[in-house]
């Protein structure tokens, strides 16, 4: 009996005792503002300037690779706005940049440049009074040479470079180079396109346009990458 006595006396010492080491009710809750309530996930915010370096975004980038657009070949800058209209591009967007497009060189007839400039001035003249067409070639690799005519077709350019043979004049095929100003437009793909994406975008732009370059953006930051 004595016993009984002792064991309950010491369990209501260790149960006042747990009762006193617990923390009030208003340790119990985690204040938000004045509201005195727990918040809900959803009005948990992170502020960007306390993340590490590292995990904050770039504005208006995603976390990898971006692809840069370019689309061309246009004659002037209005048809290049035009196309990016089309394709939902806002001003802000887009940039449009004026290139010279490589052309197919021409197939030039050319007599070689003669030693100095009265001889080939004379043989010019010559040439016009037997009504065959002839310019001088001021400047350039080809100064003091005579140009016979510029041709698409290497085969008609050919025939005429034999014809003129037959009446003892050195004619010649060289290329003649040529190029046009044209305008292309330069634009980012959305942050997270799939490479997939791209694909189906290349193949549906090669089908409206001349030109389509797609790449990586240089300086924009994408993950590391291990070695």
């Amino acid at each position: 009996m004595k016993r009984s006595v002792i064991i309950l006396l010491l369990a209501n010492i260790v149960f006042w005792w747990y009762i006193v080491q617990l923390p009030s009710d208003d340790a119990l809750v985690a204040p938000v503002g004045n509201q005195g309530l727990l918040p809900r996930v959803s009005q948990i915010e992170i502020a960007v300037d306390e993340l590490p370096a590292d995990e904050v975004s770039v504005p208006g980038a995603a976390q990898g690779e971006r692809y840069c657009f370019r689309l061309g070949w246009f004659k002037n800058e209005v048809a290049a706005k035009s196309a990016a209209n089309a394709l939902g591009l806002t001003a802000t967007e887009f940039k449009i940049t004026d290139l010279q497009k490589q052309l197919e060189p021409f197939n030039w007839v050319i007599i070689p440049p003669l030693p100095t400039r009265a001889e080939a001035q004379a043989l010019v003249e010559r040439l016009q009074q037997e009504n065959i067409d002839s310019y001088l070639v001021t400047g350039g690799e080809q100064a003091n040479g005579i140009s016979l005519g510029l041709f698409v077709s290497r085969e008609i350019a050919r025939e005429f470079q034999l014809k003129l043979r037959e009446r003892d004049l050195n004619a010649e095929l060289a290329l003649f180079p040529r190029s046009q100003l044209s305008y292309a437009l330069e634009f980012l793909a959305r942050p997270g396109i799939t490479k997939a994406e791209i694909g189906l975008l290349k193949q549906d732009y090669a089908r409206r346009f001349d030109l389509v370059e797609i790449s990586v953006c240089q300086g924009v930051a994408s993950p590391k990458k291990n070695p």
